[in-house]
Order: C-alpha cells, then structure tokens, then sequence
C-alpha cells in the first residue's frame, strides 16, 4: 500500500469511527469500488483533465447521490487531488483498519 492510500484510509476511518459508521462506510466503499473497477472508462472520466472539477465533482454527486457524505466526500478529495487511482488501495487499507480495531484477523 502506498502512503497515500493508508493516510487516507485512516482518515475516513477516524472520521466513520467518530459517528458509529465504520460497517456502513466500509460496506460503501467496497460497493464503489467494485463499481469502479466494472466501469474503468468512469474512473478515468473522473481523472480527465479535459472534464472541469466542477463537472467531475457533479458527476460524483449524481452518480453516488445515496451514498453517505463522508463517502461521497472522500471520493472528491480523491478526484480534486487527481488520485481516484488509489481508491481501490483505500479500499484496501480501510478494510484492513476495520478488521485490526474488531479482532476479525
């Protein structure tokens, strides 16, 4: 796992841990990413420099729209910062966090 994605990872956790949504967090981004990784042409939509932030951003919001604010919000970070690449890292490393914080390894 690269820095970045750890770091990140670890922030969305603090952050569901702090509101009591960890399984609910978890369980939506493992949905995105499998959405993701089926859909690579919207991944790289969202990492276009020929597509304005404004526009990738909306597409963010329409297309997660029933997707939880923190989730849909660490999503856009990822696409402000141009790192949509690393989700499915993210992914990863929340899954692991998730798993050392309720012994399930």
């Amino acid at each position: 796992m690269s820095a970045l994605s750890t770091t990140y990872a670890a922030s969305l956790f603090s952050l569901a841990e702090d509101e009591g949504l960890t399984e609910n967090v978890m369980s939506e981004i493992c949905e995105i990413d499998t959405l993701l990784k089926d859909n690579k042409e919207y991944q790289l939509l969202l990492n276009s420099p020929t597509v304005s932030l404004t526009q990738r951003l909306s597409l963010i919001d329409e297309a997660f729209s029933s997707a939880h604010e923190y989730v849909r919000n660490f999503l856009k970070l990822l696409c402000e910062k141009k790192c949509v690449h690393v989700f499915s890292e993210c992914v990863k490393e929340y899954k692991k966090i998730y798993n050392q914080k309720n012994k399930l390894n």
